[in-house]
């Protein structure tokens, strides 16, 4: 072998087109021995390199000098490879502690005080002038509130109560009998006399009173019996304390206990009250003050029975919603069935405690979805 032998080392680091490490030994090796031919023909000084490792060759002085570095060839590092497939997602972990309560919430704008005027057929027909701020209307065909605010316009609040129901029929009630009249003038007392003939010359007779004698027989009569098994009018009655002289007024500085007629089997047509909750909104509670006038015909104040400033409720409110509880005295001004007017209460309370429980049902659901998809 006498020709010189090239390595070829390829185009780019492990792309496949270069010798191999083998064959590049061998082309090694070859070189060598043409080498050594050169220097003694007689003598081989390269038996053989082992295939696997770089090794380094250089000459001086006619010598041969070989160094093997014993570190294996590493190619270059060689592209990504594509990604693998992602794997399957882990269980959810536990749910997080609670976070603290947030802070509260600003205070809602106050709602509309509205001063109610009446009722009109419907929203055509509410007056387009006169009106003042916070004036409303209930329309009878919707029985939606119109209050007169911003913008010198109707606005509508929405339903409060349903149409306005047949008219009932005339009361039959006789009104409180008229004040009695004062007393005359006592008489002068007459000289003792002794008995002979009439033992009645005369009885003075007064408001209520009629009085008669027949064959010295005197029968006074008065305007009612009063035994315990006759039916009694009085004009205004005192227990305990004076009469107020206002025709009906019943006074006691007691407790009056009296109980109503309330068994099933005296009713018939037996309905839940409709709106309960809504109509107790409507009507809610007042202070006030009575006014003068009121004051005096009562007698004046008193600080018991008759006090300047007090509470309740509003007839004209109570009217526009639930009119049952509503009666119209003979002065036209209205009275309120107080002690009834509390069965709307226990109504709304009911209405009420249906919402709050219907209102758990949907925060439960929502809890148990909400905690179903984390």
């Amino acid at each position: 072998m006498t020709n010189q032998q090239n390595i070829n080392i390829g185009i780019q680091s492990n792309d496949g087109t270069g010798d191999s490490i083998r064959e590049a030994f061998r082309k090694t090796n070859d070189n060598f021995n043409i080498l050594f031919a050169q220097q003694n023909p007689t003598t081989s000084i390269v038996n053989s390199i082992t295939a696997g490792t770089a090794t380094y060759v250089s000459t001086s002085s006619g010598d041969i000098t070989i160094w093997i570095n014993t570190t294996t060839f590493v190619g270059a590092t060689g592209p990504t490879g594509r990604q693998g497939i992602q794997g399957i997602q882990g269980p959810t972990g536990l749910p997080g502690q609670k976070g603290d309560t947030g802070a509260q919430g600003d205070t809602g704008a106050q709602g509309v005080s509205v001063t109610l005027k009446g009722t009109v057929a419907s929203s055509t027909n509410l007056p387009p002038t006169g009106n003042v701020l916070d004036d409303g209307y209930i329309t009878s065909d919707t029985g939606n509130l119109w209050f007169w605010g911003v913008g010198n316009i109707w606005h509508n609040v929405g339903k409060i109560v349903g149409p306005v129901g047949p008219t009932g029929a005339a009361s039959s009630i006789t009104g409180p009998q008229g004040l009695t009249g004062a007393t005359g003038p006592t008489g002068f007392t007459g000289p003792a006399g002794t008995f002979s003939g009439s033992a009645i010359t005369g009885i003075i007779q007064s408001t209520g009173v009629t009085v008669s004698i027949t064959s010295n027989v005197a029968t006074i009569s008065i305007g009612q019996a009063v035994a315990t098994s006759n039916n009694v009018q009085f004009n205004s009655i005192g227990v305990g304390t004076p009469a107020a002289g206002t025709a009906g007024d019943i006074r006691s500085t007691g407790n009056v206990t009296a109980y109503y007629s309330s068994d099933l089997k005296f009713k018939e047509n037996i309905q839940n009250i409709p709106n309960a909750l809504s109509n107790v909104t409507f009507i809610g509670g007042k202070i006030f003050d009575w006014t003068d006038e009121y004051i005096k015909e009562r007698g004046g104040e008193d600080g018991y029975f008759i006090q300047k400033s007090d509470f309740g409720v509003i007839a004209q409110d109570v009217l526009a919603v639930f009119p049952r509880a509503i009666r119209k005295r003979e002065d036209g001004s209205l009275a309120v069935d107080y002690e009834k007017l509390c069965v709307l209460a226990f109504e709304a309370i009911k209405e009420l405690k249906n919402e709050i429980d219907e209102l758990k049902v949907t925060v439960l659901d929502y809890i148990s979805n909400t905690r179903g998809t984390q």
